[in-house]
């Protein structure tokens, strides 16, 4: 009751080829006082999908200057299951004035991703399924390699949720998480996936650790597959996941 409907497929790049791609700061602002949020409101954003919707969200409010915002854990499953109340009625906010200050320390571009895999100057972490990383499943959107950006670990998403309520997995399990795959959570990282949006659930579990900052690439594989003659790696992962 009382929510607001943001869609990362509207509030997006325009006339970008590459999906919900992060919108001009003036899009950005538009849309977000038009669902009647200024720069005091204090956020709260959920999902029904596993926190793929709400990252993303998350960090988009983050990159655009907006830091009062959380993310409810478990989304809307876990509410449903406390026995919390729902309904159907559609609210219509009133406009409110939003400014947006853009952070760019909070995003990486195909060029940085460049320099980063070659010089190892961060640590990349990939967060979708261990297959499509290692190159041995096809990608879901046509017209994309297969494999992973050259020096990156895998480190799928899922690892970080419960498996049976889907929440956050508690701080010393994160923190185990990430040792297995040898990565520090305070070093300098970077996260990427298909299209910018489950790396955002990296980012949100480094958060919860103490480390808000981790930057997204946010053409992520949707990118980085595309032909070209940028090196697209296959095999060996750094991860020790069999998932």
């Amino acid at each position: 009751p009382g929510s607001f409907f943001f869609d990362i497929d509207v509030v997006a790049a325009v006339g970008s080829k590459l999906p919900h791609m992060l919108p001009s700061v003036e899009d950005f602002e538009t849309a977000v006082s038009a669902l009647g949020i200024g720069n005091e409101t204090q956020i709260i954003v959920y999902d029904s999908n596993q926190f793929m919707a709400s990252a993303r969200v998350w960090w988009m409010f983050r990159i655009f200057g907006h830091e009062n915002i959380r993310v409810m854990n478990g989304g809307l499953t876990h509410w449903i299951a406390q026995g919390y109340p729902l309904n159907s009625e559609i609210t219509t906010p009133k406009a409110h004035a939003f400014s947006a200050r853009f952070n760019p320390e909070l995003v990486r571009s195909f060029s940085a991703m460049e320099k980063i895999s070659s010089d190892a100057s961060a640590t990349i972490l990939d967060a979708r399924p261990l297959g499509r990383f290692l190159g041995q499943d096809p990608e879901p959107r046509p017209g994309l390699r297969s494999g992973h950006i050259p020096g990156s670990h895998s480190l799928f998403f899922q690892r970080l949720l419960d498996p049976q309520s889907r929440r956050f997995l508690s701080k010393d399990a994160l923190h185990a998480v990430f040792k297995e795959i040898h990565v520090e959570p305070g070093e300098s990282l970077v996260a990427t996936c298909g299209s910018g949006v489950t790396a955002a659930i990296i980012a949100l579990a480094l958060a919860e650790l103490g480390h808000p900052n981790t930057p997204i690439y946010d053409g992520s594989w949707s990118e980085w597959g595309l032909p070209g003659p940028h090196v697209v790696a296959t095999g060996t992962s750094f991860s020790t996941s069999s998932e």
